[in-house]
């Protein structure tokens, strides 16, 4: 948590220094929980996603030591001038630039995007948290399949998303995403920040949970 903020003994600073801080973090975060996935870890993911993390002191205001894993998501000032100045009219340069660094074999980068998949589901949750997934952006038009929600049709197989989340079941689960979809705009996002070519529900394989044996 601490690499993404400045130094307390840094008195003067430009919150666009500690840019590319925050987007390694961000980064790094969805590399650990796709680590944890491909490695069947769902009780340790379910630890990082409800434990609360240690702030830095310069972070440190009015009592409030401790941030949840929303903490963790990525702004960048940098890379949202540069894409003004430039008219490049990205969505996200954030998720353009996770997406170059993808290379690793081992992890795809649609693993990363799930990871992204599952935050904003234990998102959508709560009414508390905050996030907004980059990198699905790509997810739109092409059809991605998320291995995770495509398996989670199956009961055996969604015990996984059973433990992640804490949900018995596909019917509690879709009717909790809903309210979550209400209270987070989730359909203006697909609208009017995704241009359309996002379906949350769609890539959660929402329908089909836990409607096989």
């Amino acid at each position: 948590m601490a690499v993404k903020y400045r130094p307390a003994e840094l008195m003067q600073w430009s919150d666009g220094w500690f840019d590319a801080h925050g987007l390694f973090v961000y980064e790094m975060f969805l590399y650990v929980v796709a680590i944890l996935v491909a490695n069947d870890r769902f009780a340790t993911l379910k630890h990082i996603l409800d434990t609360h993390y240690l702030l830095p002191d310069s972070e440190v205001h009015g009592g409030h030591d401790f941030a949840a894993y929303d903490e963790f998501l990525a702004s960048s000032h940098a890379l949202a001038y540069r894409n003004d100045r430039l008219k490049l009219q990205r969505i996200s340069l954030i998720a353009d630039t996770i997406k170059d660094r993808a290379t690793r074999k081992d992890i795809p980068f649609r693993d990363i995007m799930q990871s992204d998949l599952i935050i904003l589901l234990m998102t959508l949750l709560s009414s508390e948290m905050r996030w907004y997934p980059h990198t699905l952006i790509y997810a739109g038009h092409g059809g991605v399949r998320f291995p995770l929600f495509v398996r989670a049709a199956q009961h055996h197989y969604f015990e996984r998303l059973k433990i992640i989340t804490g949900v018995e079941s596909g019917d509690v689960l879709r009717q909790k995403v809903a309210e979550g979809f209400v209270k987070h705009d989730i359909r203006h996002w697909e609208k009017m920040v995704f241009w359309g070519g996002v379906n949350f529900a769609e890539s959660m394989n929402l329908k089909a949970l836990d409607t096989l044996k």
